[in-house]
């Protein structure tokens, strides 16, 4: 009865513990965490003593980044024709074939979206843009995202809490990289049920951030398109640039989204922790102030398809339309109306259709990977429930057998501890 009662024990376990790994595959889509890397030391600046920077930081002509709050008419000029920020295919990361790396590099977190087939990054990414005032020119790969906060460049209007930075890189002449930043301006909305928000979420909150010098890795359970973090409205604003942190390397094309995207409050309180944590200060802060133009020229890109094909009223207007902002503020600044409960029709619905589209595919693809891996699990529990019971009835068979008097009056007397019986 003993032998029979252990098994059934077994299997309860088994069952419990099954259960307990279908209810973490569901509610969680990070598999790994923590990966410290070895030897590596804080960085000698930081943003509490600007004068820890290196000298190319403050003796630079071509620094980064810049203020458009009081830029002038002289200063507006585009030297080319520009475009529109076109992305490659490559630059969808697609389910269960790619990964997310999140490192914690002290004074921000970079974000890596890796091919499973290279999960060393060894390669170039296979997701390229080109520079859109040299459509001509090579392709810039994809190197990674981070966030600082508050935003780093400034509008006629409008506070944003915080900034995307989008790094691209292509190798010069002599294998010199030059490097490419789209920026995106960031606001908190917790209502917002946009891409960006949603992917920032998914980051910053969904698994556990790494502490300092360490990488939190994860394969994507949802296609990530790297233009998905960018507003449907793609009027932007382009100069030449830097780095924004040391070693502030200068020749950096810089595109900075006139309309910003959208950041959960939680989202942003979990970065600003982070920055806390690492930075072991109270009021956790890594951007850089506005560097002076000295002399160059802001290039304004007016995505004319956008306003032609018209935009439902809970998208943001652009930093540089003022005048027909004029009043329509909300608490933080930002010319927005009643969040996340417009009421849309007709050709001004665009915006609203797709995210009704886009959110009815991720519904039903995330309900059939939750529903594949479920019928997976109870299979492999069923089968070893299976295989434990007979194992059992086998053991308790062949005991029973063998069991003489002797034995009998021992199973009746009392235990001294494990595999110790006295009668």
């Amino acid at each position: 009865m003993q032998d029979c009662f252990f098994c059934y024990r077994q299997v309860f376990l088994l069952l419990g513990f099954y259960g307990a790994l279908s209810h973490t595959s569901a509610s969680s889509s990070y598999s790994t965490a923590g990966f410290q890397r070895e030897e590596v030391k804080d960085p000698t600046w930081g943003y509490s003593d600007f004068g820890t920077w290196p000298e190319l930081c403050h003796s630079g002509r071509q620094q980064s980044p810049v203020s458009f709050k009081n830029i002038t008419a002289s200063e507006m000029q585009c030297i080319k024709p520009p475009r529109a920020l076109a992305f490659s295919k490559g630059c969808t990361f697609r389910a269960e074939e790619a990964s997310l790396v999140i490192d914690n590099e002290v004074y921000t977190i970079r974000i890596r979206l890796l091919s499973l087939k290279d999960p060393g990054g060894i390669k170039a990414s296979p997701c390229t843009v080109h520079d859109p005032l040299d459509q001509d020119g090579e392709p810039y790969h994809l190197l990674g995202m981070h966030i600082h906060t508050p935003a780093e460049h400034l509008f006629p209007w409008g506070d944003p809490a915080a900034e995307l930075h989008i790094v691209f890189s292509r190798r010069g002449a002599g294998g010199t990289p030059h490097f490419m930043v789209v920026a995106v301006q960031l606001v908190v909305s917790n209502g917002a049920t946009s891409t960006a928000a949603r992917a920032l979420q998914h980051i910053l909150v969904d698994g556990p951030l790494p502490p300092k010098h360490a990488s939190t890795t994860c394969t994507l359970v949802e296609d990530t398109a790297v233009q998905g973090m960018l507003p449907l409205r793609g009027s932007y604003v382009t100069y030449n640039g830097s780095l924004t942190t040391p070693p502030c390397t200068e020749g950096v094309r810089f595109i900075v989204m006139s309309t910003p995207q959208f950041i959960s409050k939680l989202a942003l309180e979990r970065l600003q922790e982070m920055l806390a944590v690492s930075q072991s200060q109270k009021v956790p802060d890594n951007h850089r102030p506005p560097q002076s133009l000295n002399g160059r020229t802001v290039c304004r890109y007016i995505d004319k398809k956008y306003k032609e094909a018209g935009s439902s009223s809970d998208n943001l207007r652009d930093y540089f339309d003022i005048a027909s902002t004029a009043g329509k503020t909300d608490k933080i600044g930002n010319s927005r109306l009643d969040e996340g409960k417009q009421k849309v029709s007709g050709k001004t619905s665009r915006d609203h259709k797709e995210a009704k589209v886009d959110k009815k595919q991720r519904h039903e693809k995330r309900n059939s990977h939750h529903v594949a891996k479920s019928i997976l699990l109870a299979a492999t529990a069923l089968t070893l429930v299976c295989v434990v019971t007979l194992l059992c009835c086998w053991l308790t068979s062949a005991s029973a057998i063998r069991l003489d008097e002797s034995e009998l009056r021992g199973l009746s007397g009392t235990s001294l501890g494990y595999g110790t019986v006295t009668p």
